[in-house]
């Protein structure tokens, strides 16, 4: 779309001189090789479509329009007044004329090549919002099957339950994500917001939402944090540690 947008610019930019008589030779040149066989219509015999419908009977009128704000003059209405205008005001012989009449053609078309361009890009920008609109409303319909009476309730507050995951995706029991170089951890905190977990605040459980705050990009700056989180991860050893003698215990029993 940009792409389109940047041509429609320059293209307006371009008519504009053309309709001020003003071309560049740089820019046509390229395109105006002399042919070995001269032609044998006029440039004011061209025949060219109009642009507000497929006749032909009313393409000269367009043309003598131009040439008509080529001079600051109003449309002549017929070949034979304009062409009169530019032999007797401006002194021009008709090898002059053909000329104006070749560059008024060449607007023209530029013109209808304008209109085109605006029409495809209204129609590349009506297709991008319906494809907008409807993976929206995809995303929205895959989030809403949740099932609301399936869901994981954490001890835990907010910060400790950042921690949690957050240690556990950095010694690798939570496979790490490499395709986000910014923040690794996007993918993990998306699924966090939008899964049935829940955090402990005060005394009621409530929905994990925006877990960026507790797990931010930058991290182990804030010394304050760093010391809350040594000691949540103290915590979990020593349950843990509560865990593995309660197991063993079991074993020996068993073994016995």
């Amino acid at each position: 779309m940009e792409d389109i947008e940047e041509s429609i610019v320059k293209l307006n930019d371009i008519l504009e001189n053309y309709l001020q008589n003003k071309f560049d030779r740089e820019l046509v040149s390229h395109s105006l090789v002399y042919p070995s066989k001269l032609p044998t219509i006029s440039p004011k015999d061209l025949e060219f479509p109009s642009p507000t419908n497929n006749n032909n009977n009313d393409k000269a009128l367009y043309v003598i329009d131009i040439i008509s704000g080529f001079y600051g003059k109003e449309s002549g209405g017929n070949y034979g007044n304009i062409e009169s205008v530019l032999e007797e005001e401006f002194n021009l012989n008709e090898n002059e004329i053909d000329i104006i009449y070749l560059r008024a053609h060449i607007t023209y078309t530029l013109m209808l090549h304008n209109k085109m361009v605006i029409s495809v890009g209204k129609f590349l920008q009506d297709i991008v919002k319906v494809y907008n609109r409807r993976k929206s409303n995809i995303e929205e319909n895959l989030f809403s099957i949740t099932p609301e009476n399936l869901k994981l309730e954490f001890n835990l507050s907010k910060t400790n339950l950042g921690h949690l995951f957050y240690n556990l995706y950095e010694v690798g029991i939570i496979a790490k994500d490499k395709t986000d170089t910014k923040d690794e951890r996007t993918s993990l905190k998306n699924y966090i917001n939008h899964a049935n977990i829940f955090y402990l605040d005060k005394s009621t459980f409530t929905r994990a939402q925006k877990m960026t705050r507790a797990m931010p990009v930058q991290r182990n700056i804030d010394i304050k944090e760093i010391k809350k989180e040594i000691v949540f991860l103290n915590d979990l050893v020593e349950k843990l540690n509560d865990r593995i003698d309660s197991l063993t215990e079991i074993k020996d029993k068993k073994e016995k």
